[in-house]
């Protein structure tokens, strides 16, 4: 279902710019009954206008792009991938020839071909519409029993003000290195509708400061559609050490729905329950519950996204004090300056109600990124926080800034 909609909507694309695109140049008469004859669904009396118009000396990218669609319309992938390919050398419509490089890959079965082309839109292109569907291209593509898909990351910054794990408390100035690793396997059905494995590793090493922390975490999650929703329902396990020592294990439930309730908006709900016990005495006051849910809506534009949410966390630990109740809001907003730069925007506020006291903190952030190719992103952060408490030992400001590389596969 979902690769029989991605194709239908790479029609409407083709259509839109058959209709659209073409009248900016001076037009032939074979070039127009190519036109009338393809809005007609003649396809065949299509290529040839076209042809005769090219024969005729016409070299307009449009009649290489129309071109190509005609034949794509008719099952000739061989004729529509020629054309598709000179369409390419075009800089302003190279994303779109490899979007539609990559459907004529996958209906020739050359899957590998079509990840290559639909991994080259969003380095051609600033039209993040068309980067959507190349990315739901590639996660169908990869919607395969048997396929590994993952990220690993490294990133080196400075903290001004660490915040201890244990505590909520400022302690210091410090670098740090941060290293990361996830990966997820399908063990049967589709992306949209199976079973798959999913597991990470996070290394978190300051240098100055008695903060490190590890973690490692696996577990199973099933995903299903219902009618407009997009489902999914998972179950996770994890182990982590603070300072040197064993730490705390984590057992984790999460369930979570969207709907696409518009082409350019969708609606989420997302659920998660940890139960958390202590492995080391010194912690058990942090033993207990926690439960969080967010209510988001998320918006993509041609050449941005939005992200809003509420999210409400609910704490039952060992010890009142470290049993908040919390609130809140935030706003991101990411643009594609070009086919390769891009930034984030990030702003949230959230209020904590305590047993024994009330905080509120303000954060931040200015991410900017650049792709290097399909797989390889370098990013720098700037991010300041703010968090005023009515308990003068937790009130505090700190930036902290970072820069690193994260590789896909």
């Amino acid at each position: 279902m979902l690769r029989n909609s991605l194709v239908t909507g790479s029609v409407v694309i083709l259509l839109y710019l058959v209709g659209v695109f073409v009248p900016v140049f001076a037009e032939t008469s074979s070039f127009n009954e190519g036109k009338r004859a393809f809005q007609r669904g003649d396809y065949r009396k299509a290529v040839q206008a076209f042809e005769l118009a090219r024969k005729h000396g016409e070299t307009r990218v449009a009649l290489y792009y129309n071109l190509g669609v005609s034949y794509y319309k008719l099952g000739n992938f061989d004729d529509a991938r020629i054309n598709f390919e000179i369409v390419a050398r075009n800089t302003r419509m190279a994303g779109l020839a490899h979007y539609n490089l990559g459907l004529v890959a996958r209906k020739q079965n050359k899957r590998d071909v079509a990840i290559s082309e639909f991994k080259l839109v969003s380095k051609t292109t600033r039209d993040e519409k068309l980067i959507i569907l190349a990315d739901r291209n590639l996660e169908a593509l990869y919607s395969y029993q048997g396929i590994w898909r993952g990220a690993v990351l490294a990133r080196f910054g400075y903290d001004t003000n660490v915040t201890a794990a244990a505590t909520d408390q400022p302690a210091g100035s410090s670098p740090f290195l941060s290293l990361g690793a996830y990966a997820d396997y399908l063990i049967r059905g589709t992306r949209d509708d199976g079973l798959y494995f999913t597991g990470d590793v996070s290394l978190l090493d300051y240098t100055a400061q008695d903060e490190d922390q590890n973690s490692v975490q696996g577990g199973i999650k099933k995903t299903l559609s219902v009618d407009k929703y997009k489902t999914h329902y998972a179950g996770y396990f994890s182990s982590s050490t603070y300072r040197g020592s064993a730490y705390q294990n984590i057992l984790r439930l999460e369930g979570g729905a969207r709907n696409d309730y518009a082409a350019d908006a969708s609606f989420r709900l997302h659920y998660r329950y940890d139960n958390i016990s202590s492995l080391n005495t010194a912690y058990d006051y942090l033993q207990g519950w926690r439960q969080r849910l967010r209510v988001e809506r998320r918006g993509y534009g041609k050449q941005d996204r939005t992200r809003m949410y509420y999210e409400l966390e609910l704490n039952d630990r060992q010890d009142p004090n470290y049993s908040p109740t919390r609130h809140t809001v935030r706003g991101v907003y990411s643009s594609n300056l070009s086919g390769t730069w891009g930034w984030d925007g990030d702003i949230s506020f959230r209020f904590s109600d305590y047993h024994l006291r009330d905080d509120q903190r303000l954060r931040l952030s200015l991410t900017v990124s650049r792709r290097l190719d399909a797989d390889l992103k370098l990013q720098a952060r700037i991010r300041h926080s703010n968090n005023n408490s009515t308990d003068p030992v937790y009130t505090y400001n700190s930036n902290e800034v970072w820069a690193g590389v994260s590789y896909y596969y």
